[in-house]
């Protein structure tokens, strides 16, 4: 099997990474939670990632 074929699709990385940031804040937001704080709102934020065909 050659590398490009062992590889992972941009766009299911594109999507884990989705998916691990919003496990992140929501991480964030019950950990803040628990402490009896309020979280900043994020100051950066990244673009969003479209595929190209």
């Amino acid at each position: 099997m050659s590398a490009a074929a062992a590889a992972p699709d941009v766009r299911e990385l594109a999507a884990r990474l989705e998916d691990a940031e919003r496990r992140i804040e929501r991480l964030s937001e019950v950990i803040a939670d628990l402490l009896g704080e309020t979280l900043p709102e994020p100051r950066r934020q990244r673009p969003h990632l479209r595929a190209v065909d």
